[in-house]
């Protein structure tokens, strides 16, 4: 696939004005301790822009759901590890620590999705800051502004935008931050926040709530709520130690 990325850059270039700012911030080299791409998400093009930031190939982590059958070819050839956010994505989880120890470089847009209306930031999932926490790997964080508005990965590369992609620094966590898993995310968050001067929407997206509810409805089938019995009280722990498995 290395042959392939001039072409794709020209061809995102001839429909997306593309603008880096703060580049010189990148690592020339990736150390033994890889590295961890961290962005807000903007558009459905954000892998392809992003991927031009490091000559290192970008393992990008993705909701499963998104992957189409008719881009199979396209998934297994790019490395994408699958997600669906909740108690089966312990195995992604493994790969892609493993994949960052081995000195690779890793892509995570903690938000969980595509954030309606744009040009805010939405809670960011912990398991970003549990695979930082683990692998003790520097972390590129990077804000996106722009990309186009579609449905569709297809409709997106065709559609003409402005994007202007930002590095905002690299961000190593050391001594007690480095296992602070919920400081980390929220450090991480905070950081793209001042940069971008965007307000912060601490409802999650709305298709991860959903899931996270099923999925605390599969494991404590006495939490769901029945019309024929009392309503329960489910325990305020269940959510987050589901979502704590997922980016």
């Amino acid at each position: 696939m290395q042959f392939l990325r001039p072409l794709v850059w020209l061809f995102m270039q001839s429909f997306h004005r593309v603008r880096f700012v703060g580049f010189r911030k990148v690592p020339r080299e990736i150390g033994p301790e890889g590295m961890i791409l961290v962005s807000n998400h903007a558009s459905l093009v954000d892998p392809l822009i992003l991927q031009a930031l490091t000559v290192a190939s970008v393992r990008w982590m993705m909701d499963r759901s998104f992957m189409s059958s008719g881009g199979n070819w396209f998934w297994r050839r790019t490395r994408v590890i699958p997600v669906e956010f909740g108690p089966k994505d312990a195995d992604a989880f493994a790969e892609a620590i493993a994949h960052v120890k081995a000195g690779g470089v890793l892509g995570v847009f903690p938000e969980g999705g595509l954030p309606r209306p744009p040009r805010e930031l939405r809670p960011f999932l912990p398991g970003v800051g549990a695979i930082v926490a683990r692998t003790k790997a520097p972390v590129l964080l990077v804000w996106v502004d722009g990309g186009p508005r579609a449905p569709s990965v297809g409709e997106s590369l065709f559609r003409r935008s402005e994007i202007t992609v930002t590095v905002v620094d690299v961000v190593r966590f050391e001594g007690r931050e480095a296992r602070d898993v919920k400081g980390i995310t929220a450090r991480l968050r905070e950081r793209i926040a001042a940069a971008s001067g965007w307000p912060l929407n601490d409802e999650p997206m709305p298709h991860l709530a959903e899931r996270m509810t099923r999925h605390d409805a599969e494991q404590h089938p006495d939490h769901v709520r029945r019309p024929e019995s009392p309503p329960s009280v489910s325990s305020p722990g269940n959510s987050a130690a589901t979502s704590a498995e997922s980016i």
